[in-house]
């Protein structure tokens, strides 16, 4: 058994088969969240098992056992008691893109300094955040995304969004050395053509099929991210079965906001990942 985290009346541990539970008087606080979370990782299969061994259950969540997955835990137990901390930040990192994607609302934005970036990583680091999301619009078109992808300590995990459109091989290898955690690739089709219009630009299919390899290639966990409205519930499946033949490690659905999808879509998708 491994100690995740403890306080005077509780202790969470972790055992060899990335079972948790939680003992001690003041354990009924985080017993339903332990029961949900032991429920999940018995009835759905990891997206990934790492070299060390940790379990990672979704690639939106820290390794278990890990130093982030325990700060996870103690924000957890922050959130029950009234005092919660944010967990997940998210940052646009840029405005920059080679895409022209009509639902877009930070293309051209002005590019946040490095030493701010580094400043709002420190600050959440000190009040307990563990997962750090790279965002908006093409993060890698930043001259300095690896040493803020590095920065970030193993205190948290580090995601990011991409089109993939200036994904390389090489670029991918130093994230991988880099500590990147996850990188989640977006196909709105598995028609070229379809993509490349949400995109507005001639080519992005190939490139986000190219990016997602490299991305597998180097070791990297890798997700497959899609927007489903209404309209695009016929390219679900096909979605799906097209993450599963690539081999990533999840493949995550967002509603689409200007056409989102109806009960029945929702149900529809949720049968879908059973």
């Amino acid at each position: 058994m491994r100690d995740v985290f403890s306080i005077p009346g509780m202790k969470v541990c972790i055992d060899e088969h990335s079972k948790v539970s939680v003992e001690g008087r003041l354990s009924f606080l985080l017993s339903p969240i332990i029961k949900k979370m032991n429920e999940r990782l018995s009835e759905e299969r990891p997206a990934a098992i790492l070299e060390d061994g940790s379990v990672v259950a979704s690639t939106w969540l820290p390794p278990i056992p890990s130093k982030a997955f325990s700060r996870l835990i103690k924000a957890e137990f922050k959130r029950v008691i009234g005092k919660p901390v944010p967990a997940t930040l998210s940052i646009e990192v840029t405005g920059e893109c080679r895409c022209k994607c009509k639902h877009c609302t930070v293309a051209g934005s002005e590019e946040p300094p490095l030493e701010n970036l580094l400043d709002i990583i420190d600050q959440a680091l000190k009040i307990g955040t563990c997962i750090i999301t790279l965002t908006e619009g093409d993060p890698l078109l930043r001259k300095d995304i690896i040493d803020l992808v590095e920065y970030v300590d193993d205190r948290a995990i580090v995601n990011m969004f991409t089109p993939a459109t200036d994904l390389t091989p090489e670029t991918a290898e130093k994230l991988k050395k880099a500590n990147l955690h996850t990188l989640l690739i977006s196909l709105y089709s598995t028609v070229p053509q379809k993509h490349d219009k949400v995109r507005g630009l001639e080519g992005a299919y190939e490139m986000a099929i190219s990016g997602i390899k490299y991305g597998l290639k180097a070791g990297l966990l890798v997700t497959l991210s899609t927007h489903i409205g209404h309209s695009t519930m016929g390219e679900l499946r096909p979605l799906y079965e097209l993450a599963n033949s690539l081999g990533v490690h999840e493949f995550s659905v967002w509603e689409s906001i200007h056409d989102p999808p109806t009960k029945e879509d929702k149900t529809e998708i949720l049968r879908m990942y059973s």
